[in-house]
Order: structure tokens, then sequence, then C-alpha cells
């Protein structure tokens, strides 16, 4: 299970780190997206240090931590977390052209940034483990986390045109808990029954079916595209033509090199 998870946490958080650049860009122009790179790497970090202090005070640490159940809990806290940070992340009123004159302004960037962090921490916190659980297979390793990363960085290009940024940020964040939960189900039973099997089973599925029902919900229901949708800084030209009466957006469309919104006005 350990080496699936890895491929599916690298895969997810890559995606989710370049898909933030994309989401600082159109919330708060392009001079905060390249804080995303520092947030991946101050919680990757965080996530060694944690078990290297762990190391020093309980042994067979390790072996404990990449059981079944913790790792499930741990890529729960992962998707939760993501879900949790972007939805924040979206909503927060972050003006950072503000941050010299409105105090509040730097706490609003400190959430933010601590908050963005908790995925990646978990994510970083799973794969350390499996090298502290499995030194004899660090190439092995270090290969599905390399091909997992390379398939997210991939993704953005063959889906943003389909789903956007918010729709497809729910879609990697949710896929590792969905797939690994079914994975697994068969598996966490151990010295329990079917019943308890086919009650993992089940609730694997309602989480699965959970996610997919949001992120298609998010094309034809107003709230839950109020929720994923990124609006653009208030000193962007867009925001500036959308003030003038009966003006809408009547489509937009995504793709890696940029997003287009066209604009219908009187």
């Amino acid at each position: 299970m350990i080496l699936v998870t890895i491929f599916l946490l690298s895969l997810s958080s890559l995606t989710f780190e370049i898909l933030l650049t994309r989401v600082f860009s159109i919330a708060q122009w392009n001079h905060l997206s390249f804080m995303v790179i520092s947030i991946a790497l101050f919680a990757f970090g965080a996530s060694g240090t944690l078990l290297s202090l762990l190391g020093e005070k309980r042994a067979g640490w390790e072996e404990r931590l990449t059981r079944s159940r913790p790792l499930k809990v741990f890529i729960f806290l992962y998707t939760a977390t993501g879900l949790l940070s972007f939805a924040v992340l979206n909503h927060i009123p972050l003006d950072y052209f503000r941050l010299p004159i409105e105090p509040v302004q730097s706490v609003y960037l400190l959430i933010v940034y601590l908050l963005l962090s908790l995925p990646f921490f978990f994510s970083g916190l799973i794969v350390s483990l499996a090298y502290a659980r499995l030194p004899e297979r660090t190439g092995h390793i270090y290969w599905v986390s390399m091909t997992g990363s390379a398939c997210g960085a991939l993704l953005p290009f063959l889906l943003l045109p389909l789903l956007g940024e918010g729709r497809l940020i729910l879609l990697v964040v949710i896929l590792p808990l969905g797939l690994i939960l079914l994975r697994d189900a068969d598996q966490e039973n151990t010295g329990g029954s079917r019943k308890s099997s086919h009650r993992v089973r089940t609730i694997a599925s309602l989480l699965m079916a959970i996610g997919i029902g949001v992120i298609l919900g998010a094309v034809n229901h107003p709230w839950v595209n109020a929720l994923v949708n990124v609006t653009p800084s208030p000193y962007k030209p867009l925001s500036h033509v959308l003030q003038y009466p009966n003006t809408e957006i009547i489509e937009t469309a995504t793709s890696l090199r940029g997003r287009i919104d066209s604009v219908k006005s009187d």
C-alpha cells in the first residue's frame, strides 16, 4: 500500500502546488504565486524535522506509523486540510497591497501560509515515513515519488480546460483518499470479520461517491461553483469592467497558458 500511497500523494501534491500558483496569480496577481514553492518546501522540511525529533524519543515509531490505519489517518488529514486551505484562500479578505496600512493583512497572510502548508506537511510526512520504514527500498520509493510528481505536472495540461482551477483542485485533493480507501478495504479487517470489511468498503465507496458528486455538482449548482470559483483581484481590468451596468462574463476558457474571460456589456 505504501508505494501506491506515495505515487498518488506525489501526483496530487504537485498538481495542487501548480494550481495554487494559478489561484494566486488570478486572485492576487502573480507576485504571491512564487510563495507556493516556499510553502511546499517549508512543509516538507517540517515533516522531516518532526520525524527526526520523534526518532530520538521513541523506538520503532516508523513501523507503527506506516501501518494501514495510521496511513489512512494521514491521507484523510491531507485531503481535509487541502480542501480547507483552498476554501480559506479563496474567501479570506487577503489584499497584499494593503499590507503597509492594515496590520490585519499580515495576519491573513500568515493564516494562508500556515493552512496551505498543512497538506504538504502530511504528504511529506508519509514519504519520509516510507524512507524510514523501508531503507532497503529507497530506490523504489524515489522512483515512485518522481513518477507520481511527473504525472502530477502533466495533469493540469490535460484537465484544466475541462474543469478549471477550482474543480481540478477538488479532484486531485480527494483522489488519494478515495482510491486508497477502496484499494485497502479488503486488507483493513486483519483479525476481524467479513462484516467489518464490508462496512469499511461501504464507507470508502460513499466517500468516493461524495467526492465525485461534489466535483460534478460544481458544474450546475451555483453554491458549489461559488465555493470553487477563483475571483480575480479587484485591481484587475476585468473587475473594473464588471462594475459597468448590465455587464457579465458569458464564457471562461482555461488552459495551462492562462485564463480568458469573455465579457458581454451594453
